[in-house]
């Protein structure tokens, strides 16, 4: 039953990172196999293996967080409109006052 378990998180680890582009969420399902992978190495006692899988699992949770923020916060309304306005307020005086300081 443990091998089964291994094979089966291996399995779907080789699968997300071959389908990693795809989807942010496959980083999210490489990173819980990566996990699943660490947790049967740790049972079998390959500990190296263990701390492998497991930075590995921690790596690929980063780059799943970074994704969701980076894509959530391009599709997300009115966050484009709140950036420019930022942008227009802050710097547009600033530049005027520089260009007419001369």
């Amino acid at each position: 039953m443990l091998t089964v378990f291994g094979s089966l998180a291996v399995g779907i680890m080789l699968l997300a990172y071959w389908r990693e582009g795809s989807s942010k969420w496959m980083v999210l399902i490489f990173a819980v196999a990566s996990a699943a992978t660490s947790a049967y190495s740790g049972l079998v006692e390959a500990y190296p293996i263990t701390v492998i899988e497991g930075l590995w699992s921690l790596v690929a949770f980063q780059r799943f967080y970074k994704r969701y923020r980076v894509e959530n916060l391009a599709t997300s309304p009115g966050v484009v409109a709140r950036y420019w306005m930022l942008i227009k307020i802050k710097l547009v005086p600033a530049f005027a006052e520089s260009r007419f300081r001369r």
